[in-house]
């Protein structure tokens, strides 16, 4: 005969051996799938991962937008300074020539240097797979920015004074944007991000356009479509970051 007192309930999991605790039962999951729901297919999961890594690098790398506007006015002042003294009637051609050849180097140093000291302050403290990739991305970015740079003075595409030769000046410039355009395009790949790919393409078709189209005026139109590239560049940048947040 059974010692259990009449009118006692079983607990509720008890059985015969067990006991009513239910210890050892799996928890309840809210994100168990529903019987018969059929599980994610490998393409399925494969976006969805993509998806998450590319948010998580946009919202561990902070807001990228600063760079691009800085990049934006570089480009502006390089270009369009050294049009206005290089192209006739040359309203700058009066500048000295000291200006001039400190010009480019100024304006692209100074941008690496914001960006590096931002995507730094930005990245301090972090770690992970994410941010050392926004770490390479940086790097990348300003090595071929310098690399090109070390390149072109090598190759005879610099004139000795802007305003003697302007073609040969925007020869050296023609190979500096298509640098940049190569890599944005890489970097879009590898990012899985559409912002930087269609930077690449633009810079890219403006740098060709301007070079078969409008040769006398390339510098003109880098100054105006390029900087202006990198403003639009970063104001979508900005949008895309409030939207995530």
């Amino acid at each position: 005969m059974s010692n259990e007192p009449r009118g006692a309930t079983p607990q509720p999991g008890a059985d015969a051996g067990g006991s009513g605790d239910s210890e050892g039962a799996p928890p309840d999951r809210d994100d168990a799938p529903e019987v018969g729901e059929a599980p994610p297919s490998p393409e399925e999961s494969l976006a969805l991962i993509d998806a998450t890594d590319a948010r998580a690098r946009r919202e561990l790398g902070g807001r990228e937008a600063p760079i691009w506007y800085v990049w934006g006015l570089a480009w502006l002042l390089a270009f369009g300074v050294s049009y206005l003294a290089a192209e006739p009637p040359a309203p700058l051609g009066g500048l000295p020539d000291l200006v001039l050849a400190l010009l480019w180097p100024a304006a692209i140093g100074g941008g690496i240097a914001f960006q590096s000291i931002y995507i730094a302050r930005h990245t301090r403290g972090r770690g992970g797979r994410t941010v050392r990739q926004e770490s390479r991305v940086g790097f990348a970015y300003g090595a071929a920015i310098v690399l090109t740079a070390a390149l072109i003075p090598m190759l005879d595409l610099l004139p000795e004074n802007p305003g003697d030769d302007p073609v040969v000046l925007w020869d050296a410039a023609m190979l500096f944007v298509f640098t940049l355009a190569v890599l944005f395009l890489v970097i879009g790949a590898y990012e899985n991000d559409r912002l930087w790919t269609g930077s690449g393409l633009w810079l890219g078709a403006v740098n060709v356009l301007a070079a078969l189209a409008f040769p006398d005026h390339y510098g003109a139109l880098l100054a105006v479509l390029g900087g202006g590239g990198f403003v639009v560049g970063g104001v979508l940048r900005d949008l895309r970051f409030r939207r995530d947040r």
